[in-house]
């Protein structure tokens, strides 16, 4: 009996005429996912629900909490010393320092951080250069918060310049955060770096003129390399994932249109792990953009392209941020 048991189960079902049709189609290979014009298929019929939530301002919320001041996880270990700020080369900036660009007292100002709206292209750049660096998310966002905000102000490259190193490493020890002394010393080389490629002039490195005059008129992933080209030559310690970050938030800039839509290959897999596109899809990052791009489309329907590249770019956003804070099966699930 269990030699004919062994004989039944090893014989195709070509063999076995006995074997229902039903069982045969369900054990038969089935063909991988087809390609329509180049252009891997996505999840055209994923819960709509899903990216209305997504879209909402209750996940935002989720992916990017609010940093309370002066709280927070502690970054360093019991062990370790940590080395006191010399007291007597901080908070000293002067008070013509302290202006920024349009003559506003940065120490006094309203305070700034990654989600505010209306960041210069060189903020933008600082910001995917901190949030590149080996932080927890919520670490990386009460730096940017804490360097951008009063009393520090230092989000633009005069006063990062004039800040001298104490002056960018007193914001670094108030945040807590990690790697004080080389973080000080990367956003003054930021700075000299993009003097070289923009020129002198304050408004030229502000908006990051040069290299967003390289990539107009150029197609989209060709624009995209030009871009990261210019940027990861010119600017010591940024690499390719700060890069990606800065491509990711650039798009909805006015003038920056050129490299939109771009979606990196790890907001990619994270896209793909909420169905929103397939994992094949998800291989070629690009193609997966404009594929999401398309989808997100019948969400905001009558947009402009501005409130479009806009409303991608959170979109992206939310995803990195509810994946860093763990929160894409809650998300998910409550869809």
């Amino acid at each position: 009996m269990p030699a004919q048991t062994r004989s039944k189960r090893g014989a195709s079902s070509k063999d076995d005429p006995s074997e229902p049709p039903a069982k045969a189609a369900k054990t038969a290979k089935q063909p991988r996912a087809k390609k329509q014009g180049g252009k891997v298929e996505t999840k055209k019929g994923s819960d709509p629900s899903l990216m209305k939530r997504l879209l909402s301002e209750d996940v935002y919320a989720l992916a990017y909490p609010r940093i309370e001041k002066g709280h927070g996880e502690k970054d360093w270990s019991e062990e370790e010393r940590v080395k006191p700020l010399p007291k007597e080369k901080t908070g000293q900036l002067e008070a013509e320092q302290r202006t920024d660009a349009v003559g506003q007292d940065r120490s006094t100002g309203k305070a700034r951080g990654y989600t505010s709206p209306g960041l210069t292209p060189f903020a933008e750049l600082i910001c995917a250069i901190l949030l590149s660096k080996p932080l927890s998310h919520r670490l990386g966002l009460r730096t940017i918060a804490t360097l951008f905000s009063p009393p520090f102000g230092l989000y633009t490259p005069e006063a990062l310049e004039k800040a001298g190193k104490e002056g960018r490493r007193e914001p670094m020890y108030e945040a807590r955060t990690q790697h004080k002394d080389k973080t000080a010393d990367q956003l003054g080389d930021v700075v000299q770096g993009l003097r070289e490629i923009c020129g002198d002039d304050e408004q030229d490195v502000i908006e990051l003129k040069a290299v967003r005059e390289a990539v107009q008129g150029q197609e989209r992933d060709e624009a995209v390399e030009t871009a990261r080209s210019k940027l990861t030559s010119g600017v010591k310690g940024l690499g390719p994932t700060g890069v990606d970050i800065f491509l990711r938030r650039i798009q909805a800039h006015e003038g920056w249109q050129a490299v939109y839509p771009f979606m990196d290959s790890r907001t990619a897999s994270i896209a793909a792990r909420l169905e929103l596109i397939d994992e094949k899809a998800a291989e070629d990052s690009l193609r997966a953009a404009s594929d999401l791009d398309e989808m997100l489309s019948t969400h905001v329907k009558d947009a402009s392209d501005e409130k479009r590249r806009q409303a991608f770019t959170r979109l992206l956003d939310v995803l990195v941020g509810l994946d860093l804070e763990k929160k894409l099966d809650a998300v998910k699930n409550d869809s």
